[in-house]
Order: C-alpha cells, then structure tokens, then sequence
C-alpha cells in the first residue's frame, strides 16, 4: 500500500515538474516573440506613419513601439487603399477615356473586335458619323453639315491608313457615287485633299467592281488587269444592292492584305454598306466635295 501511494505521490511530482517546464517555456518563447514584435513595429511604424501623418490624428513617431498606434497607422493605409481603388473602379466604370488611359492605351477608345482581338480604334469613326447624321436630323445649313460629313470621311481614310500601316504617298483612296448626269457616265470618284494620281487603274478596277455583286472586292495582284498601272494592290467596299456609295483604295506595295487587318478593315467600313441607303447623307457627300466623272 505504502509503494502504491509512493509510486502515485513520484507521478504527481513529475507531472507538475513537467507542467513547469512547458510554463517556462512557454513564457520564454511568447517573451522573444514579443521582443521581435517590438522591433518590427519600431522599424515598421516610422515608414508607415509618414504616410499618413497628414491625418494629423496620430501619435508621435517616437511611439514606434506602442501597438495601439502602429494598429492605427495600418487602418489608416488600408482605409486609403480600399478608397483610392474604389475611386479608380468608379472612374474607369464611368470614364472610358480615363480607363483607356489607366490601361496604358492611346485615347482613341479602342475596343476589342471578336475572337481575333484585334483592337480598332473605329469609336472615334463612330462619333463622328453620330454628328453628322445629327446634323442631318436637325436639319443645321448646309456647310455644318458638309463641315461634319467632311471630318467623317476623313477620320475613315486616316484609320483605313493605320490598320494598312501605309505612309502617305504608299497609298490613294477615293470615294465613289453614282453619276448625277446617268445617261453620260457610269459613276463619279472624288479625293478629299489632293488630285487622283492614277485615275486610269481606279476607273477600270471600280467599273469592274460595280458589276459584281459582293459589297466587298479585293484584288492582290492589280498588274495583272492594269499592266501599265503604279499601284500593286486594289480593294473597294461599296453598300448592298444597286450602287448608292462606296470607297476605293489603290495601294502602291506588294503582300499589305493578310487575314488580320482586312478583318479590322471590315468592321471599319461596315458603315458603309448602309450608308448609301440614307440618301440625306449622300446627297451631303455629293455637295461636299468635287467630283470627277467617269
């Protein structure tokens, strides 16, 4: 009996032996901890309280230490982030230039053309018509409206310009109508800024392309109908039906047509295929600019 107690009594001993030991460890290892804390918040809160001393709400920096204070200078920074990306969010929500901008993108609205993802910058041909069919609705005097179409159709040739990637003298680019006199000529061509340099090719491949019935036409190789012409290459887009308007390029270099800018270029002109429906519009373009008959 006397064993048993004594066995009991040596067990008790070591658990409360062992007991200490954990305690005192335990004291030791959250005592460091506790130290190293301090220390980041003595390293951590100076750099942070800057940020924020603005506030003006703040303890002295010298209370680096004082967890109460560095908690406070963390709240403050994160208050500031949640709200300036909140401002950011809104701003970009609600001011595409703004977002465009934010994106690292230029300030012509790009935006994204299907599968391809080829980027085209056709929002600004987007304004501009809107204005001009306004001034076709609102029935303002003719030079505003020729003023409005005329900045259209040139905003047209500059992005026609960019998605070929063409310097200005690689290039002509015309519009077309059909005749006004019907019983002398077959159509009417016209250059916004400069003469026609090779009426000769446009006059062919356009009549060409007027008996066809796609809105559509290219052709890669212009040498082989035009033999004696200074351009390479030939495209027109012209509206559905019976011709009502269209437009032309003549491109001086070789192989500038691939899948993905006359993807880019299609969607451009897909105004084109209803414009000439609006015969407001037309008659507009007719007034607008001088036209040489053909």
């Amino acid at each position: 009996m006397r064993k048993e107690k004594g066995d009991t009594l040596v067990k008790n001993l070591s658990l409360k032996a062992w007991g200490l030991i954990v305690t005192a460890l335990t004291f030791l290892l959250l005592e460091g901890f506790t130290s190293v804390i301090g220390d980041i918040f003595s390293f951590v809160h100076p750099y942070l309280y800057h940020l924020v001393s603005w506030t003006g709400t703040l303890a002295p920096v010298e209370k680096s230490s004082d967890l109460r204070t560095f908690a406070s200078v963390v709240i403050i920074c994160a208050l500031i982030l949640f709200s300036g990306t909140g401002l950011i969010y809104y701003l970009r929500q609600s001011f595409p230039t703004f977002s465009a901008w934010v994106s690292g993108k230029s300030n012509n609205n790009t935006i994204e053309t299907g599968e391809t993802g080829i980027e085209t910058p056709y929002i600004t041909c987007q304004d501009e018509i809107s204005t001009a069919i306004n001034s076709l609705d609102n029935e303002e005097p003719q030079p505003q409206k020729s003023i409005k179409t005329l900045s259209f159709m040139k905003r047209f040739e500059e992005e026609a310009q960019r998605i070929f990637n063409l310097e200005d003298d690689e290039f002509e680019c015309v519009w077309i109508l059909p005749p006004s006199n019907k019983s002398t000529h077959k159509f009417q061509i016209a250059c916004l800024e400069k003469e026609i340099d090779d009426f000769y090719t446009f006059r062919i491949l356009i009549e060409s392309s007027l008996g066809q019935d796609d809105s559509r036409i290219v052709v890669e190789k212009v040498k082989q109908p035009v033999p004696q012409s200074k351009h390479e290459q030939f495209t027109i887009v012209k509206n559905f039906g019976k011709f009502r308007m269209g437009f032309a390029m003549l491109i001086r270099k070789e192989n500038v047509f691939n899948e993905q800018n006359m993807q880019e270029f299609e969607n451009l002109s897909s105004y084109l295929l209803l414009l000439g429906f609006f015969n407001a519009f037309v008659e507009t373009v007719r007034n607008a600019v001088r036209w040489k008959a053909s």
